[in-house]
């Protein structure tokens, strides 16, 4: 027993010299060891930094998302179709007569030949431009001429889009057209072009405004 005891008190005389090397590289901040060893505050953000906004000038703030995408002069340049207005070709002119291309064939807001107006879109004076949806419900051709779709205020000038004369059969055509609009008047559509396109009307065109533009 006491050849053990000068080894117990070496052993004893370590460890308290371990913990308090240790407590002392804590509470000094050093790198010596235990908590807080190694840390630079410059490599964090502190949560002031966080709110007060930009962080790293190579990215966009929120606010100048905001200003560069959502800008006042860029919301005015649309001019938004609050109600909708949908019209249809439906081969009926306005006494109800049987008619498959022209400026009679212009849209009224009744299908099935019934003894209805035309019907258009009155088009804000300060609008330049119209986005348009176009559907062709049940289109089967009985020939292989062209369908052009034409919009215009007078049947005169007009613009023009020519249709696939391949039309299948109970099926359904949808697309968009971008118009040029007439400030202040009526546009139309209807079917142009010097041939009969051959469409059947069973169900009819649908043309239904979407967005003006400035």
């Amino acid at each position: 027993m006491k050849k053990l005891f000068p080894l117990f008190t070496v052993i004893v005389c370590v460890m308290a010299f371990s913990i308090i090397s240790c407590d002392s590289g804590s509470d000094s901040g050093t790198t010596s060891g235990g908590a807080g060893a190694d840390f630079d505050a410059s490599l964090y953000y502190t949560k002031t930094d966080l709110d007060s906004g930009q962080l790293d000038t190579r990215y966009y703030t929120e606010t100048e998302i905001d200003s560069a995408f959502y800008t006042s002069s860029e919301v005015d340049a649309l001019v938004p179709v609050t109600s909708p207005q949908t019209r249809f070709i439906d081969g009926y002119d306005s006494f109800g007569s049987s008619v498959s291309i022209g400026w009679d064939t212009r849209t009224d807001d009744q299908t099935g030949g019934t003894l209805s107006p035309y019907a258009g879109w009155l088009i804000p004076s300060d609008a330049r431009y119209c986005l348009f949806q176009v559907e062709f419900n049940n289109c089967q051709k009985s020939n292989t001429n062209d369908v052009n779709l034409c919009f215009s205020t007078d049947g005169v000038s007009a613009s023009t889009f020519y249709l696939s004369n391949e039309l299948f059969p109970d099926s359904t055509y949808t697309l968009v057209v971008y118009v040029g609009a007439h400030q202040g008047q009526t546009m139309y559509a209807y079917i142009g072009g010097a041939q009969d396109p051959g469409l059947d009307f069973t169900n009819t065109i649908r043309v239904t405004n979407m967005v003006y533009f400035k």
